[in-house]
């Protein structure tokens, strides 16, 4: 989710491309030692705070309004846009629930 991301944003918005490439830089999470896993599944402490991810969600609904077909069928890019907008309104989900108390 955050290399999709972070590609879809290259040009949409560099700055929040920037930092989700120093999240990627970051080394991953420890796996646990009977994980069977590659790179593909590794995950990555996210530090955005919810302005910068609600920024992220903003660009994400463009691009996936932006691939909506013209008789505003869904397509499968817009779907995929779709996919990440979830993902990112999960992530602000959770830290208004954990920094609000």
């Amino acid at each position: 989710m955050l290399q999709a991301s972070e590609r879809e944003l290259r040009l949409r918005h560099p700055p929040s491309a920037l930092r989700l490439q120093e999240i990627l830089g970051n080394a991953p999470v420890s796996k646990p030692l009977l994980h069977n896993g590659d790179k593909h599944t590794d995950y990555f402490l996210v530090t955005l705070n919810v302005a910068e991810a609600e920024q992220i969600i903003e660009y994400l609904l463009d691009a996936e309004a932006g691939a909506v077909g013209h008789d505003g069928e869904t397509t499968p890019q817009a779907s995929h846009f779709g996919s990440l907008v979830d993902a990112w309104t999960q992530y602000v989900k959770y830290c208004n629930l954990m920094f609000s108390k």
